[in-house]
């Protein structure tokens, strides 16, 4: 068992496709933050179970965390698996050129968001929303395999 930083499409591919969410459940746990914060716990219809949890950037003025705001199970077999960003902060605005940053106030959020396509839909299965802030306090999220079909 070991945290996956921000696994790429085709990591999430190997672990989802072929496979439903049984169960999506968020808890406000310790997790690995140990701050009662939400991380999801999804279970898949093979038995495997995944642990997600965004990232918490440690300081006062909230930059760097992305706490897990949606998850969702997945009733029919996953066929297809994308991954969205979009970051926001002093950090992610300058470098990027971002119009929603004016020097001092943000008017756009930034997100993580996990798709899949089962049954030609388009279902997001987990998000994560926060701010970089200037850059020193992390950003994205976290996954955990807890268990694998054996």
């Amino acid at each position: 068992m070991r945290d996956e930083f921000m696994p790429d499409a085709e990591r999430l591919k190997e672990l989802l496709v072929g496979r439903s969410i049984v169960e999506a459940r968020i808890s406000e746990d310790d997790g690995r933050f140990k701050t009662g914060w939400p991380v999801g716990y999804l279970t898949l219809s093979d038995g495997t179970r995944l642990k997600v949890e965004g990232n918490l950037g440690g300081c006062s003025c909230g930059a760097g965390n992305y706490p897990l705001t949606h998850l969702a199970s997945v009733e029919n077999i996953i066929t297809n698996v994308f991954v969205e960003e979009h970051r926001v902060g002093d950090y992610t605005a300058e470098r990027e050129g971002w119009d929603d940053y004016d020097g001092e106030d943000w008017t756009a959020q930034g997100y993580f968001r996990i798709f899949v396509i089962a049954a030609d839909e388009r279902i997001n299965v987990a998000s994560f929303e926060g701010d970089d802030g200037n850059g020193w306090y992390g950003t994205g999220w976290y996954l955990t395999v807890l268990e694998e079909p054996r």
